[in-house]
């Protein structure tokens, strides 16, 4: 009896802790579910943050910048909003990246602060040699920064705190683990989203990027590169992207093994991720997720990036690996990799792009030597000289966005070179443009998260580790790519890395918070983080911060946005070719859209430049068009500097009287190119500009001189200034200074070389202008061209024949098959110079080098045709209508050969008839027969 009643009160307690167990399993869910609205508002921010700046062009345009100088203190203002309006406030964290951040923003800060002269040339000696500290040249004002380029570190600066921002509120916003989940879903989502629509695009799209915009450099299908408009910065966000996404794959493969009672509950599955027709949601999630890890590899290789190939690759073997060694993944999901590796090999066979393979980079990457993987762009050279560079600027650097300005200073760029707008390496970008310490800061910044993924890896919780394993293959991609390239500057990369970032040292917090033994099971409860816990009115303050900043930083990139509309229009007209629109109405478009951009963003030196050049250009093309009363600038600039006027109100009247209207031109150029200089000090082409147009405002010679000299000291290598300084030394007198200088450019830069001849050749002959310069081929096919055109046969003689003998000697140095070109080129100049016998000897070099192509052959054939020596004219055509037996061209050569042959045979024996070989089919007009 007293166990039925023990049993029925056992029963009661039971039922009654079941149906309060039920009431705090409700509770629960009601506060999670309320938790999940409350953050609804943030992660939305995140998702725009993700999407938004990489599909904006990669956030490279100032389309992107504003966007994310717009979200980022919108994030951040949210967070700080949520702080005052909820129940339950999250603690101020600390997290040890934020010192690296501080230091660097205020590096950044101090370059755009005015100094004394004192302090500035302690800071940075080398900058006083480079700017002009005193305004005795009248173009600029005592240079207070250290900065030489302070609208592009104020650009900078504003995309560094938004990032920062972004960071911060991302690093603050985690309040668990499934939250740091969320954060690894969104970047997941936008890296295969950008795949999709990259490859889609691609293959299926047109030039333009979306379909309709079109960019002045490179088109949509050149190679895959999504909203990218290069394909080194398409390729790390590739790299970057695919361990979130494969950590998600894992996840999805972990929740489908486990039981359903045994899967988590925070909100990254429900009861409901059942089976549904045998099979499981998360079985075809992860099925999903493998297909686009798959999608997002063939996308990155296909980008044809050589090093973002390789970072992809790699990243995908760190998360392999590191996830193996962590137990994350079995036997059967590597050989799915194995697998995937091989569909992935198999798409790249089937799509094989028509220029240089990928296989064949790779090659070279792998197993070439340095100067196979630098080619021609000679980052080698560069990287040499950024390390005098950094020695120069050692502390502080040169100014946030100052690598295009400053690296001319030390390194020369001759015709054919690519212009390096940034340093194709992210530590060397940094020190450059920010310091050593602030590279310090960089690399303190990557130890961080590296040390905090590995701590990940080594966590108890299996979540915990996986998180750990997709952000260790991020920092890897990321870390190794920046070594040949700077994907940093794009900042629809910087913002995933900054979220990433966030995730890895939140995560490495919260770890450290779970007691031993607790699984990710129960890590939907919000543990007690420690921290700083502010009263709430306390967050008023820093979100009306974020509201000052993020509406500073849009007025501020308002008209920046604006001018890159009209900039770009200019640089459409200057790219691509607009043949249904006449010359002159291109020139007076890309005036009337520089001009504009100039106006809207006057703190812009480039645009400042730009127009006064065009502006110059105009004014010259206005004189073309009537030659018989227009004065020549460099005659106007000479009669300024000789005529002996009493005032500059005298020297203005008679501009006036012989130039007209005119003048308006050229008098804005000049104050364009003032304007310039004032805000790029380094601008060498400005400092030409005020020389060459200096004796509008009545400057002396000796302050012209200055500006000239000014200018080689920011360009040294600069051949427009060279050649200018060596042509005033000339008019001056002093002729063998002048030559050196003008010898100094000759053979490197095409534009200078032309000018010079042209100068020359009507006055001297060929014999002495090609005795003066010791031209190579290039420079020998110029002169030839200048006399040709002067119609002097002596000269065109003796050039042809000089350019004949410059190419035989350069093949002997050039390997056989570009020798070969080069000695048929010389054979084609001795015929020109009516050198029989240098001919024959070029011919017999050829032939010892075995021509290969049908080309190489039809031009042996016509040369041997014009010396009239028919059996080898007749080999080498044979050979050529062999190869291609459709080519009509060929068939008439050959039967011209067989003609002449005959004709010659025929002279000396009536009765020698004419065979043809056999096979060979006639046309009727020129068979013998007839």
């Amino acid at each position: 009896m007293d166990a039925t009643h023990a049993e029925h009160r056992s029963h009661r307690s039971s039922r009654r802790s079941s149906s309060r167990h039920r009431e705090s399993h409700a509770r629960t869910a009601l506060n999670e579910h309320s938790s999940v609205r409350h953050w609804t508002l943030l992660d939305g921010a995140l998702v725009l943050l993700a999407f938004a700046i990489p599909f904006i062009m990669g956030g490279r345009e100032p389309y992107g910048w504003i966007a994310l100088a717009i979200l980022g203190p919108l994030a951040a203002g949210l967070w700080c909003l949520r702080q005052i309006v909820t129940d339950e406030p999250t603690p101020l964290v600390w997290s040890w990246m934020y010192l690296p951040m501080a230091f660097v923003a205020g590096v950044m800060f101090l370059q755009l602060t005015p100094l004394p002269e004192a302090t500035l040339k302690s800071i940075s000696p080398q900058l006083t040699t480079l700017v002009s500290l005193s305004p005795g040249t009248g173009a600029t004002s005592t240079w207070k920064l250290l900065t030489v380029a302070p609208h592009e570190s104020q650009q900078g600066l504003i995309l560094f705190l938004s990032t920062v921002l972004v960071f911060a509120m991302t690093y603050q916003h985690q309040r668990q683990t499934s939250d740091a989940w969320r954060v690894l879903g969104i970047v997941a989502c936008a890296i295969i989203a950008m795949a999709l629509f990259a490859l889609l695009q691609f293959f299926a799209g047109t030039h333009l990027f979306f379909g309709f915009y079109e960019h002045h450099f490179g088109t949509a299908k050149d190679v895959v590169k999504g909203a990218f408009t290069n394909r080194n910065n398409f390729a790390h966000f590739m790299a970057i992207g695919i361990g979130p996404v494969l950590a998600w794959m894992c996840y999805w493969h972990r929740q489908h093994q486990q039981p359903a009672e045994q899967q988590s509950a925070g909100g990254f599955s429900s009861p409901g991720f059942g089976k549904t027709s045998g099979i499981s949601i998360a079985l075809l999630m992860a099925g999903l997720l493998a297909v686009s890890a798959i999608l997002i590899s063939f996308a990155s290789l296909r980008s044809l990036s050589r090093m973002g190939s390789i970072v992809t690759i790699l990243a995908i073997l760190t998360f392999m690996i590191s996830g193996s060694l962590a137990r994350l993944i079995s036997f059967r999901m590597l050989m799915g990799g194995l697998l995937a590796c091989a569909l992935v090999a198999g798409g790249l066979v089937i799509f094989k792009p028509e220029f240089m393979s990928l296989d064949e980079k790779v090659e070279v990457a792998i197993s070439g030597g340095i100067e196979e993987m630098d080619g021609e762009d000679g980052r080698r050279k560069l990287w040499q000289a950024l390390t005098v560079m950094i020695k120069d600027f050692p502390l502080v650097g040169s100014g946030l966005g100052s690598h295009r300005e400053i690296y001319p200073v030390y390194l020369p760029k001759k015709d054919g070179e690519t212009e390096y707008t940034h340093a194709e390496n992210g530590y060397l970008q940094i020190a450059v443009e920010l310091g050593l310490p602030a590279l310090a800061c960089a690399i303190l910044a990557l130890i961080i998260v590296f040390a905090a993924s590995i701590r990940l890896h080594l966590a108890k919780d299996q979540e915990l580790r996986l998180i750990g394993v997709a952000i260790l293959s991020a920092a890897v991609a990321t870390t190794v790519h920046s070594v040949t390239d700077f994907a940093w500057y794009a900042p629809g990369n910087t913002v995933i890395l900054a979220m990433l970032a966030a995730v890895a040292c939140r995560c490495d917090t919260l770890a450290r918070l779970q007691p031993e033994g607790t699984s990710s099971e129960v890590s939907s409860a919000v543990p007690a983080l420690p921290g700083l816990q502010l009263p709430q009115w306390c967050y008023a303050a820093p979100l009306a911060l974020t509201i000052l900043a993020g509406t500073w930083w849009t007025l501020e990139l308002t008209p920046v946005v604006k001018a890159y509309t009209q900039f770009r229009q200019f640089q459409l007209l200057v790219f691509r070719p607009r043949p249904d629109i006449e010359p002159q109405e291109i020139n007076t478009l890309k005036l009337k859209h520089i001009l504009a951009a100039t106006k809207l963003d006057p703190a812009d030196g480039r645009y400042a430049i730009l127009a006064s050049l065009q502006l110059k250009n105009f004014f010259i093309e206005l004189q073309e068009r009537d030659p018989e009363n227009a004065i020549p600038l460099a005659q106007l600039q000479q009669t300024a500097g000789s005529g002996g006027f009493e005032s500059n109100s005298q020297l203005r009247e008679w501009l006036q009287r012989v130039v007209g209207p005119s003048l308006k031109y050229i008098d804005a150029s000049h104050q364009l190119a003032r304007r310039s200089i004032r805000s790029l000090p380094l601008t060498g082409t400005a400092y030409l500009q005020m020389y060459e147009l200096g004796f509008l405002q009545g400057s002396s010679s000796e302050q012209s001189r200055n500006m000239l000299e000014q200018g080689l000291v920011v360009r040294p290598y600069a051949s427009n200034l060279l050649l200018a300084k060596g042509t005033a030394l000339i008019t001056s007198g002093e002729a063998e200074a002048g030559m050196a200088l003008w010898k100094q450019v000759f053979v490197d830069y095409s534009s200078a070389r032309r000018q010079i001849i042209n100068l020359l050749a009507p006055s001297i002959p060929a014999q002495e202008l090609i005795a003066q310069f010791e031209p190579d081929s290039k420079a020998a096919s110029d002169i030839l061209a200048a006399y040709t055109q002067l119609k002097k046969e002596a000269d065109i003689t003796f050039a042809a024949d000089a350019l004949g003998k410059i190419l035989t000697q350069e093949s002997q140095q050039a390997a056989p098959e570009i020798a070969r070109g080069k000695l048929i080129s010389a054979g084609y100049q001795f015929w020109n110079a009516k050198n029989p016998q240098a001919l024959r000897e070029t011919l017999a070099k050829v032939e010892e080098l075995h021509p290969e192509t049908v080309a190489q052959h039809r031009d042996l054939g016509g040369l041997y045709m014009r010396l009239q020596e028919w059996d080898s004219a007749e080999r080498h055509l044979k050979r050529c209508v062999d190869l291609q037996p459709a080519n009509p061209a060929f068939a008439k050569m050959y039967e011209s050969v067989l003609r002449s042959r005959q004709s010659a045979q025929r002279s000396l024996s009536p009765r020698t008839s004419l065979v043809i070989p056999a096979g060979h089919q006639t046309s009727p007009s020129l068979s013998p027969l007839r």
